[in-house]
C-alpha cells in the first residue's frame, strides 16, 4: 500500500511500508498566494489561500495558459472542476453553509 502525502510539507515523498521514495526534492515549485479556496472542508491552521489539489491544478493551468502561452483564456480547462463543483453543490445541499467552519469569516462564499 502506498500513500502520497498531499499536505504542504509532505508533497515531496511517496511513503511505502518499509521505505520512502523522495523523487521530487529538486523540482521547481510554484506558490499561488492570491487565489482564495472555495473548498468546503475546514483546514485548521491554513489560510483561505490554501487550495485544494484540483483548485491548484486548475488555477496553475489557467495562469500558464494566459502568461506563458500568451493566449486569451476561454474556458478550455473548466472541465477540471466538474467533480469539485458537483461536490461543492452537494455539500451545500446537505449542510447549511452558515454551519460550515470553512466559511466562517468568509460571508462572500455563503
Amino acid at each position: 500500500m502506498k500513500n502520497l502525502n498531499e499536505d504542504f510539507h509532505g508533497t515531496v515523498c511517496i511513503y511505502f511500508p518499509f521505505f520512502s521514495l523522495c523523487l521530487f526534492l529538486d523540482l521547481p515549485r510554484v506558490q499561488l498566494h492570491e487565489i482564495e479556496s472555495l473548498f468546503w472542508r475546514y483546514q485548521r491552521g491554513n489560510p483561505a489561500t490554501h487550495l485544494a489539489t484540483i483548485e491548484a491544478i486548475y488555477h496553475f493551468t489557467v495562469l500558464y495558459h494566459k502568461h506563458f502561452l500568451q493566449k486569451e483564456y476561454s474556458g478550455e480547462y473548466d472541465n477540471l472542476l466538474f467533480f469539485f463543483r458537483f461536490m461543492f453543490q452537494k455539500i451545500r445541499t446537505i449542510y447549511d453553509p452558515n454551519s460550515l467552519r470553512a466559511y466562517v469569516g468568509r460571508p462572500h462564499l455563503l
